[in-house]
């Protein structure tokens, strides 16, 4: 009875106890990646908001303004501002999914299907992006680039179809993120 104790104490729990923790690991790993795709995803969709926001106001702002030299200035603080929010969404929005892609791939935590299922949704979302991003290209073009008009009370309203589109890429990627974390569970 000694020995059987005795190797029970040497082999079997240990090992028990070293699957347990493994598996504690991997789920807490789990939840840490969802909760870096929740929030990769609402600093991305936050961003690209703000720059929706920036040339709705300017649209609604642009035809009550007295004169061109009043446009220009506005649209020369609408590029800066636009400029600086693209900047800060482009250097995370287009790299941290396929980050996560990989490390779910080095640390084993999902089976090679659902990995292939997580890699499509990263391109899904990098296709999402894309397409969201050009929904702006436009607005950006008449608005910024000076091909609009120089006349305030003529400035072409762009927005509302835009924020349309804009809004169903919203959902979206918040469908994206729902399933890839549920992929992660």
């Amino acid at each position: 009875m000694l020995g059987v104790t005795t190797l029970l104490s040497l082999f079997v729990i240990p090992e028990i106890t070293e699957r347990s923790s493994r598996k504690k690991l991997v789920q807490e790993t789990r939840v840490q990646k969802s909760l870096e795709i929740i929030h990769h995803v609402t600093f991305d969709s936050a961003r690209l908001n703000q720059i929706r926001t920036l040339f709705h106001i300017f649209e609604k702002e642009a035809r009550a303004l007295a004169d061109a030299a009043e446009l220009a200035s506005r649209r020369a603080r609408l590029k800066s501002a636009a400029d600086d929010i693209y900047l800060s969404f482009d250097s995370d929005a287009w790299w941290w999914h396929q980050e996560i892609l990989h490390q779910t791939a080095i640390l084993d935590l999902l089976s090679a299907e659902r990995r292939t299922e997580f890699s499509k949704l990263t391109q899904r979302y990098s296709d999402n992006l894309i397409t969201t991003k050009n929904l702006f290209d436009e607005a950006r073009e008449k608005h910024i680039a000076g091909k609009g008009e120089s006349e305030p009370a003529k400035v072409p309203s762009l927005m509302p179809p835009i924020e349309k589109a804009f809004y169903a890429l919203h959902n979206e990627r918040v469908e994206i993120m729902v399933q890839m974390v549920r992929l992660l569970q």
